[in-house]
């Protein structure tokens, strides 16, 4: 995701990375995604450094785009995407889109503490 990308992006949008948010490109967008202000993003933990995308990216980007669609409102994408993690260990999904996915949701009713004790409970 280019810086381009960043600010093309509306506030209501949720970016979707298929690079790893750790390292280099997927590093870099995340890093703009945060200081652009979006609390909520979502990126392949197993992702691709640089290069093309392929057919595992499709499967991303449509299966993220199901999630969206059925999902009401923002406070609810963390559980439905723990519910199809649930699907996938129970064997009732195999090799599904987001099996790899991770999601940051910054809730902003649960706001980290000042002085946080770590680790921070998730919803």
């Amino acid at each position: 995701m280019k810086e381009r990308h960043v600010s093309a992006l509306p506030p209501s949008g949720i970016p979707v990375l298929c690079h790893r948010a750790g390292l280099g490109t997927g590093r870099r967008a995340m890093r703009s995604l945060l200081a652009a202000g979006h609390g909520i993003a979502l990126w392949r933990i197993d992702g691709h450094e640089s290069g093309s995308c392929g057919p595992d990216c499709e499967d991303l980007h449509k299966g993220v785009a199901e999630l969206l669609a059925g999902t009401g409102s923002a406070p609810e994408l963390p559980d439905r995407l723990r519910r199809i993690r649930e699907e996938i260990h129970e064997g009732r999904t195999v090799g599904h889109w987001a099996e790899a996915v991770a999601v940051l949701y910054d809730d902003p009713r649960r706001p980290i503490p000042e002085r946080p004790v770590w680790p921070v409970d998730s919803p």
